[in-house]
């Protein structure tokens, strides 16, 4: 489920809400396969997707919010856990990096629609070098899916409980959702194709 609908903000439900499920749901497969053949290893770690499972609705949505902040925290919260042996082509993660990206790092909007923490105007945004590069040939996607060195210092930005005027990402995203869902189909539609060269091999 969307952060909008877990936290029952007061913003339009759109398009978006549908791709950010569709973005659990294949962090979901990379880590736990399809079946329940594909169960993980009873001595491997518990990965921190479980947590998104049961409890609080405003509790799950702050941990998908801290999540999906940046690329560094998305890749030690949740794309670490992938299994090779569930994905080994890489595209799962791929697709996952690449949805995240146009999501909450989209380089076509401003970079106060980046991230997923609500903040104060003026306070620090996700990392900027995290934009993905609307120019990029995913053709060349093979060679980004190496595991990315991620920063051991990222950590959610705090926010002033006192400000009136707190600028929540999610908001600012349902004022571009055709261009995040135009990026968006490009990604699914090249991802397919991909997956359909793997097959064919």
């Amino acid at each position: 489920m969307s952060v909008a609908n877990l936290e029952e903000l007061l913003i339009e439900q759109t398009p978006l809400d549908d791709w950010e499920s569709l973005l659990y749901l294949v962090c979901w497969l990379g880590t736990f396969g399809i079946n329940s053949n594909n169960e993980r290893p009873g001595n491997t770690k518990d990965p921190k997707i479980l947590e998104w499972l049961t409890g609080d609705p405003m509790d799950i949505a702050s941990m998908k919010r801290s999540a999906m902040h940046s690329v560094d925290l998305f890749d030690v919260t949740i794309l670490q856990s992938f299994r090779h042996e569930q994905d080994k082509h890489g595209l799962l993660r791929g697709l996952a990096q690449a949805l995240h990206r146009k999501l909450f790092m989209n380089s076509k909007l401003d970079s106060k629609c980046h991230g997923a923490l609500k903040r104060n105007p003026g306070a620090g945004n996700a990392s900027d070098d995290d934009a993905d590069d609307a120019d990029d040939d995913l053709d060349d996607v093979f060679t980004k899916l190496r595991p990315r060195k991620h920063n051991p210092k990222a950590r959610a930005h705090t926010i002033s409980q006192d400000s009136d005027t707190v600028m929540d990402p999610f908001s600012e995203h349902n004022n571009h959702v055709e261009v995040i869902s135009m990026g968006l189909m490009g990604v699914l539609k090249r991802y397919a194709e991909l997956a359909l060269g793997c097959l064919n091999e």
